[in-house]
């Protein structure tokens, strides 16, 4: 495990000051009073609805695989994310592809 108490290859979810959530797999940066460094990263838009509060997902636009994020920039540190996000995650960075099936009946 990193200084900050979880492994590049734990997957969780923090809230930006601009209430954004970022998911993805944490880790220290080489300064880690400064930074987190993280790979595979999905930002969360919330968003407002006639039910309630609702979040997309969006895949971060960048060649790199891996950021950095301030740690000042965020108003929640990073947690646990719930499970359905979990296997979001998996599905949006998993290297198994599915083959089309085109089924007529």
């Amino acid at each position: 495990m990193g200084r900050g108490g979880f492994s590049m290859s734990d997957l969780k979810i923090a809230m930006l000051s601009n209430g954004d959530q970022i998911l993805g797999k944490f880790g220290v940066s080489l300064d880690p009073d400064e930074y987190y460094t993280v790979e595979d990263v999905v930002i969360m838009k919330t968003f407002a609805t006639n039910q309630g509060v609702g979040s997309i997902p969006l895949m971060f636009p960048s060649k790199e695989r891996q950021i950095k994020i301030r740690k000042d920039s965020l108003c929640i540190s990073p947690v646990d994310p719930l499970d359905e996000l979990k296997e979001m995650h998996l599905k949006l960075f998993s290297n198994i592809v599915l083959p089309k099936v085109n089924v007529k009946i």
